[in-house]
């Protein structure tokens, strides 16, 4: 065998080594993604089987930095609970409703959380979309524009800067604002306001950047599918929101209640808003939607001295059958009985003549 044959088959003999050395490595690597891939479906499977999980679905919102977070525009998911399942979507605007024909001018805004927004309710059975049903059949089709701005797991603060920037696009018939026990702990925890050393209110100077969860959020939600994963939902409210999430407490602003300040900021605020309302001449309305005391009471201290009308919604001791047992939230019987308390209100304030 001359030299250069040696060497030929040497090289074969090397190439034929590599190309085996890859397909183990390749072979190697499918049997570990399978098995992960079994794995996990295995912990799926046991998730769906043996674990609640409170909420499995995507996010509603995105990071925004003018007031932390938006709903997101032209979207539509369904929420799965142990309680419910619920159709949810936006329109090219970002907030709850059918998309519309043209820019709703003259409207009735609602500013409020998830009460407002309506969680837990299909599209359609939220207040604000069944007052714009009942005004369509008095006043006429598309004749009064309603726009829901609701927005779930917000406080009063962001409703500042609505109305100081945004509302005024929309010429207002009448802004309805719902409150509830919730905006106290929301309205600390977002930051967006603070109190000052007067007693006055102050806003933040910056606001917090988008956070490595809302990064985690858009990895899982570029994978068809994955947002309705039970697995990824249960790891979610472990690891981003706490195990006190799957506990959820009715009052989670008592921590803010072992303060001094329990309520002023939120006070602050909404006496903010009122004067915002006042200075352009939009009518206002108002909206009790817990049946804490303590917020009851300053709350509507503060409507009253601004000559607010407003409604309570019926508590949860008085009329069980309005809210989910353990979500909290009203179900569409509550929001049919709110809507029948807040229309005739909006009936007497709004000028519904053009």
């Amino acid at each position: 065998m001359t030299t250069s044959e040696e060497k030929h088959d040497t090289s074969q003999s090397v190439v034929c080594e590599a190309l085996t050395r890859s397909r183990r490595w390749l072979f190697g690597l499918a049997i570990a993604l399978l098995s992960m891939f079994l794995g996990l479906l295995l912990c799926e499977v046991g998730v769906r089987l043996f674990v609640t999980v409170r909420n499995v679905g995507p996010s509603f919102s995105v990071y925004d930095p003018e007031s932390l977070k938006t709903l997101k525009r032209s979207f539509t998911c369904r929420r799965i609970t142990p309680e419910f399942t619920m159709r949810f979507s936006t329109n090219s605007l970002g907030v709850r409703g059918p998309e519309p024909k043209a820019f709703p001018d003259s409207a009735i805004l609602f500013l409020g959380d998830s009460f407002t927004m309506g969680y837990g309710v299909n599209d359609g059975e939220e207040y604000p979309a069944l007052i714009r049903a009942a005004l369509d059949k008095l006043i006429g089709v598309g004749r009064v524009p309603v726009v829901n701005a609701g927005i779930g797991d917000v406080g009063l603060g962001r409703w500042v800067k609505f109305l100081q920037d945004e509302a005024e696009r929309f010429t207002p018939r009448v802004i309805v604002i719902q409150v509830s026990a919730n905006d106290i702990a929301d309205d600390l925890r977002e930051g967006l306001y603070s109190v000052g050393s007067a007693g006055n209110l102050v806003a933040s100077a910056r606001l917090p950047d988008r956070n490595w969860k809302r990064s985690m959020q858009s990895i899982i939600e570029a994978v068809p599918g994955l947002p309705y994963s039970h697995l990824v939902s249960f790891s979610r409210e472990v690891r981003f929101d706490g195990r006190s999430k799957l506990r959820q407490s009715p009052h989670p602003h008592a921590k803010a209640r072992s303060s001094d300040s329990f309520g002023v900021l939120t006070n602050l605020i909404l006496t903010r808003m009122l004067e915002l309302c006042r200075s352009s001449e939009w009518p206002v309305l108002g909206i009790l939607a817990d049946d804490d005391k303590h917020l009851l009471s300053q709350v509507r201290g503060v409507f009253d001295g601004a000559g607010v009308s407003y409604v309570m919604a019926p508590r949860k001791d008085e009329r069980p059958e309005l809210y989910y047992h353990v979500d909290g939230h009203w179900t569409s019987e509550g929001h049919e009985r709110v809507a029948e308390l807040v229309l005739p209100l909006i009936l007497q304030v709004a000028d519904l003549s053009e």
